[in-house]
């Protein structure tokens, strides 16, 4: 059997008045979110042209003194320059060389958070370096290069146990804040043995 709850109109007009003050609230925040979305774009996009700019003045510079009579550059130099690149490079828009090194001094975002969940890891490359995210066991995220110390196998074909990535090859653990920890089997040889005397 059913039975409904019958609410006076007061308390229905007092509920929705919250529920349109929620939205309200929840509205403003939206919009705050992509006014700073739109702000760190902007600063992006300007990043990139300066860094643009200081490049192709560099490489200017460079190929005015290296070649002064020659002030074209021929599709066949273009072609020979992106094959050097590597096939493994940053993907970026326009015209752009090599990144500086001096970008790795900023937060990119690379995944969200939902993403992740305590036993599950992402892999990332950024930067032409492979690196893992995984959550702590106090559920804090952490992010570590995606190679073994060991024997460089990759961390992400390995479990997260207890907070911990575990290497898939000989189960070596890295903590979220990259600290290693040897399995008891290895710790057990650490003891130095004695010699036998001749």
């Amino acid at each position: 059997m059913l039975t409904r709850e019958y609410k006076s109109i007061g308390t229905v007009k007092k509920e929705l008045a919250e529920l349109q003050e929620e939205l309200a609230k929840a509205h403003q925040q939206v919009h705050i979110s992509e006014a700073r979305g739109s702000t760190a774009l902007d600063k992006l996009a300007h990043m990139e042209e300066l860094v643009n700019d200081r490049l192709l003045q560099a490489r200017n510079a460079t190929e005015s003194s290296d070649n002064p009579s020659t002030t074209s550059t021929s599709n066949q130099d273009i072609d020979r320059e992106k094959t050097n690149i590597g096939a493994k490079s940053l993907n970026v828009s326009g015209p752009v060389q090599p990144y500086s090194q001096n970008l790795k001094n900023f937060w990119y975002p690379v995944a969200f958070t939902a993403d992740f969940k305590h036993d599950t890891m992402v892999p990332i490359d950024c930067f032409e370096q492979p690196w893992v995210i995984f959550r702590g066991e106090d559920g804090k995220p952490g992010c570590v290069r995606n190679t073994c110390a060991h024997r460089a196998c990759p961390l992400d074909l390995g479990t997260v146990k207890e907070g911990r990535i575990q290497c898939l090859y000989h189960g070596w653990e890295y903590s979220t804040d990259g600290k290693c920890d040897l399995p008891l089997f290895i710790r057990f040889w650490t003891t130095p043995l004695a010699s036998p005397s001749m």
